[in-house]
């Protein structure tokens, strides 16, 4: 079944879509990275959206560094009298430019040879010089339209060492337009959010009207967001948009549309003074913290905490068990004194001579002479 399936999960099949090389687990991995750095399992609700604001506060104050830096002027190129190089730095991000010129560069390394012509379209066979994979790359000379089999531009949407080369070749001093991405270059922010009736048909006139009203809210928000710096930026906002308000109630009173949108505005009026009664009167609280029973009421231990305990309580069984085993085995071996008084019998010998005194006052014989003793007995007394 997964193997039926393998153009849904398999790269080689995937390389005409565009995926900006981002891996199906990469979203995952990077928010378990950004959130296991901030939260655990006891945080609280507010402790944790405090610090996630910090986080974005973070990754805003990156990115304005970012683009502060590409408004600085076009970075420094590895070749300074290529045109092509000199104009992806005049279009491009920094980052986006450092990706363009390692491709660039890598293109001058790279082995061509012109295997068809079909009207307009050249085909060449292209490889790396230290390297046997061959490339097929397609030219258009009548709209300069490039192709490449290892499909980087519709994948990631920069231009691949095999297409600059082919570029090189025919002199080409700009990249096409075709070939520029809005997404990578500086003006990305600029423009984004403007409506083009021409893309919206007057069949599907609900899916317009959508369209238009999230297009005009990220507008308004856009320049909301540069004028809140500045208190003369907040006065000539706040003063356009008063007069735009206005300018459109006349227009909307002449087309006698004035009552809906009466109505709405009352709408919309009363939802806002709710919000803001709420958010006057209201705070953030944490949520009831609710424990299943049989547990305590102290703090949950995290992963490690636990792994720790267990550690101990296991080094703590083995110590109990190695003392256990050696109080068996000293119970079972001999660690006392021999006393002849207690573990020797009375001594049969007696009459012989060879007596060993106790403290009882009784004779016994010694262990070490008994077989000799025995010997002596049997030869004295051979009637025994």
């Amino acid at each position: 079944m997964i193997y039926k399936i393998r153009h849904k999960w398999s790269t080689a099949f995937t390389k005409d879509n565009f995926i900006a090389e981002f891996k199906a687990s990469s979203r995952s991995e990077s928010t378990n990275h950004v959130l296991n750095n901030i939260a655990d399992t006891t945080i609280s609700l507010t402790n944790f959206v405090i610090k996630y604001e910090g986080v974005l506060a973070g990754i805003r104050s990156s990115e304005f560094n970012e683009d502060f830096q590409c408004k600085q002027g076009a970075p420094q190129r590895a070749v300074k009298k290529s045109g092509i190089l000199g104009h992806a730095a005049q279009v491009n991000t920094c980052k986006i430019f450092r990706l363009f010129k390692y491709e660039f560069l890598n293109s001058l390394a790279i082995e061509w040879k012109q295997v068809d012509c079909q009207d307009t379209i050249d085909v060449f066979k292209v490889k790396e010089e230290d390297s046997e994979r061959i490339r097929i790359v397609h030219f258009d000379h009548f709209n300069s339209n490039i192709s490449c089999s290892c499909k980087k531009f519709e994948s990631l949407g920069i231009l691949c060492c095999h297409a600059l080369r082919v570029f090189n070749l025919k002199n080409f001093t700009q990249i096409p337009s075709q070939y520029i991405l809005k997404r990578w270059t500086k003006e990305a922010k600029k423009g984004m959010m403007a409506y083009e009736q021409d893309n919206h048909s007057s069949g599907n006139a609900k899916e317009a009207k959508i369209v238009w009203r999230n297009s005009m809210l990220r507008i308004a928000n856009t320049i909301i967001s540069k004028s809140q710096g500045d208190d003369s930026l907040k006065s000539i906002c706040q003063k356009i948009s008063l007069g735009l308000d206005e300018k459109n109630e006349r227009e909307s009173s002449k087309l006698g549309s004035n009552a809906n949108l009466e109505e709405n505005e009352v709408v919309e009026h009363n939802t806002a003074d709710k919000m803001l009664g709420l958010s006057n009167h209201l705070s953030v609280l944490n949520l009831p913290c609710v424990r299943s029973k049989g547990l305590r009421k102290d703090r949950l231990k995290g992963h490690f905490e636990k792994r720790k305990a267990k550690s101990s309580k296991d080094a703590s069984s083995s110590r109990k068990a190695k003392k256990q085993v050696s109080k068996e085995n000293s119970n079972v071996s001999f660690g006392g004194t021999y006393n002849p008084a207690i573990f020797q019998p009375p001594n049969p010998y007696s009459h012989l001579g060879f007596t060993s005194d106790n403290a009882h006052g009784q004779s016994y014989m010694s262990w070490t002479n008994h077989s000799q003793l025995s010997v002596t007995a049997v030869t004295a007394n051979p009637t025994a």
